[in-house]
């Protein structure tokens, strides 16, 4: 190998490290960082006003605690076809007492799916789903497609956007009830009954 040819080696050994050093601290410094979601397909979402937060004051109180953008005048989703589900999809002589609401973007994995998450309930309180997301949902007792009781508690059925469900509580026992929506397994809840 000439003179010529050992430059050029050398050059493109130097120029290689050089690249290399560089990609390496690029790319260093774009990797994601814990707890915090970029995505082009993200949406954030608008602020609660904290209405929906304190759940377990308003039911004993009877009040309905609906968050602003709620549209309690949707169509009621059709009953289920399992009739051994325990949901309440017609509207209780007393009314929802608490508000369960699927949030806006909730289909789109990583967002927030429900609202509040944990629901805290009395037993006997009547839980109205209000679905704001653009797309069907359900609200699915258990912890999961695979789980062997799913739905044995309690199941909304598909509730279209901008619909609402009602929840039946009285059946349930005191304790922790985690849910799902059968469309989208990945979102995930909980139910707190005293």
């Amino acid at each position: 190998m000439g003179s010529v040819g050992k430059v050029a080696f050398v050059a493109i050994l130097g120029l290689g490290a050089i690249t290399g050093v560089l990609v390496y601290y690029i790319f260093g410094n774009a990797a994601p960082a814990p707890g915090v979601i970029e995505s082009i397909y993200r949406q954030n979402l608008p602020a609660t006003d904290g209405a929906t937060q304190d759940t377990s004051q308003s039911s004993s109180e009877g009040a309905n605690s609906t968050s602003a953008n709620s549209t309690s005048a949707a169509p009621v989703a059709p009953p289920s076809a399992a009739s051994g589900n325990q949901t309440n999809q017609t509207s209780s002589a007393a009314g929802p007492s608490v508000t369960l609401n699927i949030l806006e973007g909730a289909s789109v994995q990583g967002n927030p799916a429900y609202d509040p998450d944990p629901l805290s309930v009395t037993a006997g309180d009547v839980v109205e789903v209000s679905n704001q997301d653009t797309v069907p949902h359900t609200a699915t007792s258990g912890s999961g497609p695979e789980d062997p009781e799913s739905g044995s508690q309690f199941d909304t059925s598909i509730i279209d956007a901008g619909a609402t469900a009602q929840i039946d509580t009285a059946s349930l026992a005191a304790g922790d009830h985690p849910f799902y929506c059968s469309v989208h397994p990945y979102m995930l809840g909980s139910m707190t009954v005293k």
